[in-house]
């Protein structure tokens, strides 16, 4: 970060009003000046092959590990999904009587309170971090 970034805008000693003021903060080498800047640098950091490479291997990993979570594990807001591992489970191991306080009775209500979610979120973000570290380290599209 340039030095002048910290403090360009901030001698205004002689400046008689706020909008002066505020016109010189702005224009005088202000964040907002050289905002283009960094957005001009990121866009054509993010365009090098093998970030890009990295960066699609975290989000499709993301997207995929989320669905496998949320779709056939099936504890879902709603309840227990109809045809998920949870209810093949449940049909299994319970039949008609599930019992109440078991793991499997916590993880419905954790799901239908909506707090599985967020787990879902976590894990397949962890999930997709190492995916994107195992591209990384191969050196892919270098």
């Amino acid at each position: 970060m340039p030095p002048d970034l910290l403090y360009a805008g901030f001698n205004y000693t002689h400046l008689p009003d706020y909008t002066s003021r505020a016109t010189h903060f702005l224009a005088d080498r202000s964040i907002f000046a050289v905002m283009g800047d960094w957005t001009h640098d990121f866009g054509a950091w993010l365009s090098q092959p093998h970030v890009l490479a990295i960066v699609m291997a975290w989000w499709i990993t993301f997207i995929v590990v989320l669905l496998l979570l949320s779709i056939f594990l099936g504890f879902n807001p709603v309840g227990i999904g109809g045809g998920t591992f949870a209810a093949a489970f449940q049909s299994c191991m319970y039949g008609g009587f599930t019992p109440a306080g078991g793991v499997f009775a916590t993880l419905t209500s954790l799901g239908m309170l909506g707090w599985m979610i967020p787990l879902h979120t976590g894990v397949s973000a962890v999930f997709a971090t190492a995916v994107a570290l195992v591209v990384w380290a191969c050196g892919v599209a270098r």
